[in-house]
């Protein structure tokens, strides 16, 4: 992968949603079709592309073989839909990370993004050494790292960021799901013109965005894309009152969240639209509250 394939990667995502794919379970087994024509719904509603096996996507729950059927049902999916396919590959260790890269290069992800090993700390140059073995495992395929560091421990500094973009060829740049704008400023200042930043902070959106980031990465879009679209081609339109009207619009639907079941709320939402998503992984809650009128209701005002 040269500069100028990152570029045109970038042009893809950028002003843009690409939702965190919620993962359609039955019990303990991923459903495949319902994967498919979640991924297409999406992209056909006008998001950019997905975000396969994140958080949202409960991937680090899900064993090895879950995570392969899941990428073989949404990537193919998602990419004839016209998608730009990421599919998150990170585990707590380098050899399974490496097989679940391989497997969905060889499915067609155009992306394919790392979380650093998470509960146990590590130094930037552990997450170096780490990013850059997955990225000779992949070469033709654009490598990203997941920040996320108020949940996985180990998150993207600035320098990291340098290192990665001056010595690893095929790194197109960090999903940053980081509370920080100040942080993800940081991390914007480091980037050449190239590589980009999609930022997974639903709540700063909109912000963030006009901090430099690219696009957007989020897990309520995976259930309600239209007010992230609607922050996007705002921004690019350069229409400041539709892009504060979206961003509190997922505030607001945000507030409905019950505390402690935030994969459950955004999965009943997902089967609320029409795609029968199932349950969290145990030991994540499930709900049986209904979401969707009053989410409606404030999409609709």
């Amino acid at each position: 992968m040269n500069k100028q394939d990152i570029i045109a990667l970038k042009d893809r995502v950028s002003f843009g949603i690409s939702p965190a794919l919620a993962t359609p379970l039955s019990g303990y087994e991923v459903k495949t079709d319902v994967a498919a024509g979640l991924a297409t719904w999406l992209i056909e509603k006008g998001s950019k592309g997905l975000f396969i096996g994140g958080t949202t996507g409960e991937g680090i729950t899900l064993d090895h073989d879950q995570r392969k059927r899941l990428h073989a049902a949404a990537i193919p999916a998602c990419k004839q839909a016209g998608g730009v396919v990421m599919a998150h590959a990170g585990t707590n260790n380098l050899r399974d990370t490496l097989d679940l890269a391989t497997h969905a290069a060889e499915h067609g992800a155009e992306i394919v993004a790392v979380l650093p090993g998470y509960f146990y700390g590590l130094a930037d140059d552990a997450i170096f050494d780490y990013a850059a073995a997955v990225s000779k495992a992949i070469p033709e395929i654009g490598l990203m790292v997941y920040d996320i560091p108020h949940m996985a421990v180990n998150g993207v500094s600035p320098a990291l960021l340098k290192r990665l973009i001056a010595e690893i060829p095929n790194f197109v740049g960090v999903k940053s799901s980081q509370g920080s704008a100040v942080g993800v400023r940081a991390l914007v200042e480091m980037l050449d013109d190239a590589r980009f930043i999609l930022t997974g902070n639903e709540k700063m959106a909109s912000g963030l965005q006009t901090l430099g980031a690219a696009g957007m990465i989020t897990g309520l879009s995976t259930a309600i894309p239209e007010p992230f679209i609607a922050i996007g081609n705002g921004i690019k339109a350069g229409d400041i009152a539709a892009v504060q009207k979206a961003q509190g619009q997922i505030n607001r639907i945000l507030d409905l969240t019950p505390p402690g079941k935030r994969i459950a709320f955004l999965k009943k939402l997902v089967t609320e639209r029409g795609f029968d998503v199932g349950d969290p992984l145990p030991p994540r809650p499930s709900t049986d509250q209904t979401f969707w009128p009053q989410a409606e209701a404030i999409l609709s005002e």
